[in-house]
């Protein structure tokens, strides 16, 4: 369940020059038309899943909101370094502290030819608002109304003061009004959709009346190769152009190979175990704030990172990065304290033994190898199910899984970004998201106050001890920041961006 990207937490200036910004991460294609890799017109990048969707407003796993990001774009964008930069908009400004005004960028095509017009843009903004599958609903519940202010700009009105407001804006897609995007994405970014391809792939062209500058690349595929050692020797082999998650396995394997570089980049990303609360102890064992408090004591997690990725991770001693506005630096790290986990457990009734099922994606089994006989020290008989990414995802959010690894990725720079899905379903649209069942009403008060805090340093101190509160409670047990490792094809020129996005269209050939 990563979920997206990063930005910043402070209160956005009124600015005239914008840019844009896609995610992407996935596979690519052998022959097109006639065309193929000997003719160097596709691109093939190379992930472990594959699409579950192609609506943009319905989706948040991380290798879909990749491919989707190529093809749609936002009314704002990071830049490489999570600067605000113009997207469909080429700026904005906030009359007040519950107005913001988009002013549209002229030229801009969607990929059906039609022009993109300020009803478009109110279109996509009240359907991600309003429509009840949408992932942003619960982000954007401050809206009031969304207009049409003349041809060239629309207006957002809230209902509260909403600082991250432009922030969300970086991943709502502007779609043609009538549009049917699951089954026929029509976007403005740079390749437009051709087709799906087997195991969820998805296979893209170069939209020729892209307002930007055109990729390099005629053609991109997106393919699913969820074996790790099955990508790396495609790379290898020359049959793909970029890996776009070298495992910690194979990072021996590819330096040591010929014509590939490895690129290794700081990651907002951390890896958490998650819990379903919603089934009540006894029944659910989780449940119960002793057992997860056992399960974090268990844990070294110095260790984990060098039995698992070799040390190219970070132990995370909360459930946010550093990089992340609402990292809390004085917090306490999570020791390791096994005699303490122990008790826990027989005071929650578990003197014996208490067996538990981690179900997590099959790239991350070091996780679980490293884990197992470290929670097996305290009397926790753990076994791991490994399945795909696809499954794990579905299974999270169905609730079929009680017990998972997954890593959160904040796509907006910002705590809130993570904390708003623990806020309480029953309490406003923040939660709409929050798999885990889990309720406090001392942190919904305190997101809620956040959300609507202008000032960067109060909205710190307020994130800060939102993020305290979590840690208290454990609804997630985070234990790893990750580090980004792609392998690329020499004879590209490609960097890695902050955000850990992958675009398509920043791939040049060196001349």
């Amino acid at each position: 369940m990563w979920k997206s990207l990063v930005g910043c937490g402070e209160k956005p200036t009124s600015y005239n020059r914008l840019g844009s910004a896609v995610l992407i991460s996935a596979f690519c294609l052998l022959f097109y038309g006639g065309c193929g890799r000997d003719g160097k017109e596709t691109l093939i990048l190379a992930n472990e899943g594959g699409v579950v969707g192609l609506d943009p407003h319905r989706q948040d796993e991380a290798v879909t909101v990749t491919v989707l990001a190529n093809i749609y774009q936002g009314l704002v964008a990071f830049d490489p370094n999570l600067k605000l930069v113009p997207g469909l908009a080429t700026g904005y400004s906030n009359p007040d502290d519950l107005t913001w005004r988009f002013q549209l960028r002229s030229g801009v095509r969607f990929h059906d030819g039609r022009p993109m017009t300020a009803e478009d843009a109110a279109y996509s903004l009240k359907r991600a608002w309003q429509d009840t599958g949408s992932v942003f609903r619960g982000m954007l519940s401050g809206i009031k109304r969304v207009s049409v202010v003349d041809p060239g700009s629309v207006e957002i009105a809230t209902s509260r003061p909403q600082p991250t407001m432009v922030n969300i804006l970086t991943q709502v897609a502007v779609i043609p009004m009538g549009s049917q995007p699951d089954s026929m994405p029509v976007g403005t970014g740079p390749y437009r959709f051709v087709r799906l391809l087997p195991n969820r792939g998805v296979l893209l062209e170069r939209f020729d009346g892209y307002w930007g500058d055109a990729p390099g690349f005629r053609l991109a595929e997106f393919r699913n190769i969820h074996r790790e050692e099955e990508r790396a020797s495609a790379l290898v082999r020359g049959e793909i152009d970029f890996d776009a998650s070298v495992s910690e396995g194979q990072r021996r394997y590819l330096e040591a190979a010929k014509g590939i570089d490895l690129l290794v980049w700081p990651c907002a990303s951390v890896g958490v175990l998650g819990f379903n609360l919603s089934v009540r102890f006894p029944k659910n064992p989780v449940a119960d704030h002793r057992v997860r408090r056992a399960i974090s004591l268990a844990v070294d997690r110095e260790r984990l990172s060098l039995e698992a990725y070799h040390g190219y991770t970070q132990p995370a001693w909360q459930t946010v990065p550093p990089a992340v506005v609402g990292y809390d630096p004085d917090l306490p790290k999570l020791a390791r304290d096994p005699a303490r986990a122990r008790a826990l457990l027989r005071q929650a009734g578990f003197a014996d033994s208490l067996r538990l099922v981690l179900e997590m994606s099959s790239a991350a089994w070091p996780v679980g190898a490293s884990l197992v006989p470290q929670l097996a020290e305290v009397g926790i008989a753990l076994r791991v199910d490994t399945v795909s990414w696809e499954d794990l995802y579905r299974d999270i959010y169905s609730g079929k899984s009680n017990f998972y690894l997954m890593g959160f990725g904040f796509g907006f720079g910002d705590a809130g970004e993570m904390l708003n899905e623990l806020h309480s379903q029953a309490t406003g649209g923040m939660g709409c998201n929050n798999v885990s069942g889990y309720s406090n009403p001392a942190l919904d008060l305190l997101l809620a106050e956040a959300d609507r805090e202008f000032d960067p340093a109060r909205r710190q101190a307020l994130l800060k001890r939102a993020v305290g509160i979590a840690m208290e409670d454990l609804p997630y047990v985070p234990l790893y920041v990750r580090e980004y490792c792609y392998g690329v094809r020499q004879g590209l020129a490609w960097a890695p961006r902050s955000d850990g996005l992958v675009l398509a269209a920043e791939f040049r050939r060196k001349k």
